[in-house]
């Protein structure tokens, strides 16, 4: 239910300005959050929400807080977003029907629950790797697979270093998949697995699913983990082309892989 709500921002109704506002301070660990977001949903059907508006929680002298006009006199739910926190409704429910109702005019709190990052080094023939592409993987029910966060390693004092937090639209416990990948080094999943292909970001594409799906033997990671890498060298092919004997510049050469 609450990705359909994530999904469902895109298409907000138009607020009534005749009910008052609903109001809010939304926390993490007890620290206003800035950069949040409030969703409003209103139910349209016995089990079947919709969102009726949304608003981002404020920085600043205003940090955390949130008004939503809603668009009838309600009742609603509230559901609360933030990056690196457990997505939750009011009042500390994972649902939006079991979520205490709102009313316009009320002024509500929720204190969000930290989601734990996934971390570690990631590493090239043993000295730090900076600008590596690090992507968070889940597998469906349906075995399709998807990409949910993508991150890179840090330059500098802290090369080689990444941190990722894990949706908290998923619940506790979701178990996800590691890759790695940078021009000139051998991609891989985590822990050791050699991967196919660079290009997880196709991995949605029917085309391209089976071909791009985690493959066995990959290590999954849970909220908290720390996983480090250590990526060898990308093999190379070389040689020298030439025309009538002479060296030939700008040469187009393809690499073909065969897969029957």
């Amino acid at each position: 239910a609450i990705v359909a709500l994530v999904l469902g921002m895109l298409g907000v109704p138009a607020a009534s300005a005749a009910e008052p506002a609903i109001t809010g301070l939304v926390t993490l660990d007890g620290v206003p959050v800035q950069g949040g977001r409030a969703a409003l949903l209103a139910e349209s059907a016995p089990g079947s929400w919709q969102v009726a508006g949304v608003a981002p929680t404020g920085t600043g002298a205003e940090a955390g807080r949130f008004t939503i006009q809603p668009p009838s006199a309600g009742p609603f739910a509230l559901a609360f977003l933030a990056e690196g926190a457990r997505a939750e409704f009011y009042n500390d429910k994972t649902s939006a029907d079991a979520a205490d109702p709102v009313s316009p005019g009320d002024d509500v709190t929720a204190d969000l629950e930290p989601v734990a990052p996934i971390s570690g080094m990631v590493t090239a023939n043993g000295e730090p790797a900076e600008s590596v592409q690090v992507s968070l993987l889940v597998v469906r029910p349906s075995g399709e697979t998807a990409t949910v966060r993508q991150g890179y390693t840090g330059v500098g004092d802290t090369a080689g270093e990444y941190v990722i937090y894990p949706p908290g639209l998923l619940p506790a416990g979701t178990t996800y998949y590691l890759h790695f990948a940078k021009h000139g080094l051998a991609s891989e999943y985590y822990d050791d697995v050699p991967a196919l292909d660079d290009n997880v970001a196709n991995l949605n594409d029917e085309q391209v699913e089976e071909e791009y799906a985690v493959p066995a033997g990959a290590t999954p990671v849970t909220e908290g983990s720390v996983a480090d890498a250590d990526l060898a060298q990308a093999p190379s092919v070389t040689g020298l082309i030439t025309q009538d004997g002479t060296p030939s510049e700008g040469a187009l050469v393809t690499l073909y892989r065969k897969t029957n």
